[in-house]
């Protein structure tokens, strides 16, 4: 506070690069002791971080598509094998994001909220309904609530960061930052409002984990739902950020 709002000039998109992460990690959300609320996430770790050189660490949400894309090639990139017919494969914008941190000595995590087990954990309870609507999108009226942008994934990157300094020794607890794109861009969003139940509820922990946390294209309107998070602040630092065709409000 105040809020600043700058305008930064359009660039060149990053070219699409492979750089396999380090590891794989699993932690509990602090959404539930359940199962279906124990979260992976894929890190990358710099080579100059260790447990006596700590680095800072960026912890992404990812978009409403999931972390993955079904590719019919088998090759390095794969990571999960579904079927003869399909390759799991990190979406590139992931990697090439950890490789452009990495190379300036930050950790990344990617949290995978859509986990198989959550999934299915979800369609157990829709009655074996695994439409688009019911999972993974979270967009319909339909979304299930453990995968509601602004009102369960936000305990999912407060668990991240209540396990990171942990599971990844090398990361620095006091260096942790947020960042979120399009559907996990409203759940780092709304994991700061002072009004959230992230934060009510943990009035010393929660988002304030977070040295600082980066919302990109969140959906401002939380689902079109009538939520308690109006007049809110943030409990940390936030930017937000949108193009200059896309309103953000």
């Amino acid at each position: 506070s105040p809020a600043v709002a700058l305008t930064i000039a359009d660039g060149t998109a990053p070219t699409a690069i492979t750089y396999q992460p380090t590891g794989l990690v699993t932690f509990q959300s602090k959404l539930g002791t359940g199962a279906e609320d124990k979260i992976e996430a894929y890190y990358w770790k710099p080579a100059t971080a260790s447990a006596t050189a700590k680095v800072p660490l960026v912890i992404v949400a990812h978009g409403h598509t999931g972390v993955f894309y079904c590719s019919g090639v088998d090759d390095a990139r794969t990571l999960y094998k579904l079927d003869d017919s399909c390759y799991l494969k990190l979406q590139s914008q992931y990697p090439s994001l950890a490789k452009e941190l990495n190379d300036k000595g930050i950790g990344m995590m990617l949290v995978n909220s859509f986990t198989k087990v959550r999934s299915d954990f979800i369609v157990s309870q829709h009655g074996g309904d695994g439409s688009w609507a019911i999972f993974p999108a979270g967009l319909g009226a339909n979304r299930d609530a453990k995968v509601s942008d602004h009102a369960a994934r936000p305990f999912d990157l407060f668990g991240a960061a209540a396990a990171a300094p942990t599971v990844l020794t090398w990361a620095h607890s006091a260096k942790l930052v947020g960042l979120g794109y399009s559907h996990g861009g409203t759940a780092a969003m709304a994991m700061t409002l002072s009004k959230h139940p992230v934060n009510t509820g943990n009035p010393t922990t929660g988002a304030k984990l977070f040295k600082r946390v980066f919302a990109a294209y969140p959906g401002c309107a939380m689902g079109n739902v009538d939520t308690t998070y109006t007049g809110s602040g943030a409990v940390v630092p936030l930017v937000l950020g949108t193009a200059s065709t896309d309103p953000l409000m």
